[in-house]
């Protein structure tokens, strides 16, 4: 019995504005709230965000006066380096990114342990090179990290580079950048 779950053929990359949008909580009353906070946290003026989103300044200086949530994120956002909030948006994409080579590793390591002799040469290639990240340096890496990141700032936020670093001092390598060549024949990439 297969536990796999397929990876959808339908996912599409993330558009930045929606994993700024992420970055926000839902405004029940009006979408646009949301919206505006991300357009404003991705670089784009007061005026080019309310033009994007089709509403009057009339309406922003509404929400500022009577929705005092909104208010202050709206106020935070302006405080906020642009370049913090970028690097938020790019963990989120990483971590997505992440999430889907995790998945095809994960079908490849069902398929191969249902029955061996099933994979293709590809399949094959690729599982070599994926069982190249699953080492116990890399573990002890990420669970170092994950206690670091807990006693610091209660695992709020995730360093990337202390990872790589740390995972470079443990394995003598870093994790290579480059997408694996049976993902790039499956997908057409």
């Amino acid at each position: 019995m297969s536990i796999e779950q397929p990876i959808p053929k339908s996912i599409q990359p993330q558009n930045p504005i929606a994993t700024a949008e992420s970055l926000f909580p839902d405004f029940p009353d009006d979408s646009d709230k949301t919206r505006y906070l991300a357009f404003r946290a991705s670089g784009f003026s007061i005026t080019e965000s309310c033009r994007l989103l089709n509403i009057k300044e009339d309406t922003l200086k509404y929400w500022r006066t009577f929705d005092t949530i909104f208010s202050k994120l709206e106020t935070q956002t302006e405080s906020t380096p642009r370049v913090h909030i970028a690097l938020q948006i790019l963990q989120r994409s990483y971590l997505r990114n992440l999430h889907l080579i995790l998945l095809q590793d994960e079908k490849i390591l069902i398929k191969y342990h249902e029955n061996p002799d099933s994979l293709s040469e590809k399949q094959h290639q690729y599982l070599m090179k994926a069982l190249n990240r699953y080492s116990l340096q890399s573990l002890q890496a990420i669970i170092s990290l994950d206690n670091q990141n807990s006693d610091q700032n209660k695992g709020n936020t995730i360093n990337f580079s202390q990872i790589l670093l740390q995972i470079q001092q443990l394995t003598g390598q870093l994790p290579s950048p480059k997408f694996p060549e049976s993902i790039k024949s499956q997908e057409g990439i």
